[in-house]
């Protein structure tokens, strides 16, 4: 995968572009608008990272966009090369699920609501990093596109044989055009999506896929403009 790095901040850029050559992507690195443009016309990136500090965001806000950023490109390329070792055991997704929803809560102190419909004692076999990441990210990426004051709801329940986790958000929605290329990586919806501040590089569900797969499972996707998405996820116990 051949990615190119944008940064006038040339520290930062040195560094972005170290640890993703260490995983063994192709990086080739520019400093301004222009050299950009120079580079894009010339070669076929699959990847162009650019914007990381912007200027309306704390420096906090600042490193936690990119440091997320380059842990997704990390996990995406780890993932490619079949390198990440998944480690399945007897867990309670039901405290793992509380747990995910009370860090968001704290990660999101605005007048969106989080409502749970969390059924106690759920247990099955998973990886916990894995499906962390996967919890965080349909989560996060409820709370990203609903507006303040709108509502974000997480259920859990279960089968004899299954478990099935449900993440809505009253939020913008979805085209029905879309809905099929939100999976592809690096893809990201209309423009009312990828102008949000808060919105990421289009890599999230790309993962939540690839992870719902190694669960033996699925994530489906219900959603209409203007009154939200609601996600699925099923696997097996």
């Amino acid at each position: 995968m051949r990615i190119l790095v944008v940064e006038d901040e040339r520290d930062l850029n040195r560094v972005i572009s170290k640890r993703l050559e260490s995983e063994g992507y192709s990086v080739d690195r520019c400093f301004d608008g222009q050299e950009a443009l120079d580079f894009i016309e010339a070669g076929d990136f699959d990847a162009i990272i650019m914007d990381i500090m912007m200027p309306k965001l704390s420096i906090k806000r600042q490193t936690d966009k990119m440091s997320k950023l380059v842990s997704e490109l990390l996990m995406i390329s780890r993932m490619d090369k079949n390198t990440m070792t998944l480690n399945f055991e007897v867990t309670d997704i039901s405290e793992l699920l509380k747990f995910v929803c009370d860090e968001q809560e704290e990660l999101n102190q605005n007048s969106t609501r989080l409502v749970r419909n969390i059924r106690d004692n759920v247990v099955a076999k998973l990886d916990r990093g894995s499906m962390t990441r996967l919890l965080v990210n349909l989560i996060s990426n409820a709370y990203k596109f609903t507006e303040a004051g709108g509502e974000v709801t997480v259920s859990l329940s279960e089968s004899k044989s299954s478990v099935s986790i449900s993440v809505k958000g009253s939020g913008i929605g979805i085209s029905k055009d879309e809905l099929p290329k939100i999976w592809e990586r690096f893809y990201q919806a209309d423009t009312a999506r990828t102008h949000n501040e808060n919105s990421g590089a289009g890599l999230g569900l790309s993962m939540v896929k690839w992870i719902a797969e190694k669960h033996n499972g699925k994530v489906t996707v219900e959603s209409e403009p203007g009154k939200g998405s609601e996600f699925v996820f099923t696997f097996p116990k």
